[in-house]
């Protein structure tokens, strides 16, 4: 199913946030788009969603906000049903925020509630309003926040582009870099070189990291944590949880326990 979101009135408005709650149905897409006048602040309410760009993609959790900067081309998909609250942000505003690209964010209790305060708002303020004034404390506020290592860079290269989709159709794979190499026609050096090149990663750096945000796919679905362990890779469950909380800082279950994420931004 093709989803298409109402931009309508929305880059014309010159309020500091317009803000939207969407819920998307099950194989929700929505294709490449721009938006030149507006940031945009994602929290996913319920669902996982796929958040592409011509640099990369990112894994959008439940509980977590994903900055989608201005003018930058990007696309969604949804598996399963999700509900988001979407926060267009002016653009002149948002200059002082030090993000680039996308980048997801732990949200703390005080950054949801202003985001479901944003909601309420009016489409149309002025930015000396109560309202304005609380847009600009929700934008001071996001620069407090941890970001989540979500995403991936996607390859250019046609070698590199055949190993990832090979690890994207079976990341449980357990065959090696020199068979793979063999299997697309290129040597395992060449391969090496052009991972550290084109990805900024080691062939070993980029599979560890792969596995990891794939298994965020399969959690966010309910699967029991020992299947999900070897669905990407993992014989033993005590390994995954390990590799996952050195990645993401904590294991698969606070990942996705809110209140866990509330007690530590309560306690910075």
């Amino acid at each position: 199913m093709r989803h298409h979101s109402s931009f309508d009135g929305i880059e014309q408005s010159n309020s500091l946030i317009h803000a939207v709650t969407e819920r998307w149905e099950s194989d929700s897409y929505i294709p490449k788009h721009t938006h030149q006048n507006k940031h945009q602040l994602i929290f996913s309410k319920k669902g996982t969603i796929k958040v592409q760009t011509e640099k990369g993609y990112w894994i959008l959790p439940p509980s977590r906000a994903i900055w989608i900067e201005q003018g930058t081309p990007h696309s969604f998909y949804a598996k399963h049903a999700v509900e988001i609250h979407i926060l267009y942000i002016k653009a002149n505003i948002g200059e002082h925020l030090s993000y680039s690209n996308c980048c997801v964010f732990n949200i703390s209790p005080l950054v949801k509630q202003l985001v479901e305060t944003c909601l309420t708002f009016k489409n149309r303020y002025e930015d000396d309003s109560p309202q304005g004034r609380l847009s600009y404390v929700l934008l001071e506020q996001l620069q407090q926040l941890d970001q989540t290592p979500v995403n991936l860079p996607i390859p250019e290269h046609l070698i590199l582009k055949k190993l990832c989709h090979h690890f994207e159709n079976a990341p449980s794979t357990q065959v090696t870099l020199a068979q793979l190499s063999i299997s697309i026609g290129a040597s395992e050096r060449t391969v090496e070189r052009l991972f550290l090149k084109e990805m900024g990663l080691s062939y070993n750096e980029w599979k560890y990291r792969f596995r990891l945000i794939k298994s965020l796919e399969y959690l966010a679905e309910n699967q029991p944590i020992t299947e999900v362990a070897y669905n990407v890779g993992y014989t033993h469950v005590s390994s995954y949880i390990a590799a996952f909380r050195k990645l993401f800082g904590c294991t698969p279950k606070q990942y996705f326990n809110a209140s866990f994420f509330d007690s530590t931004q309560r306690s910075l």
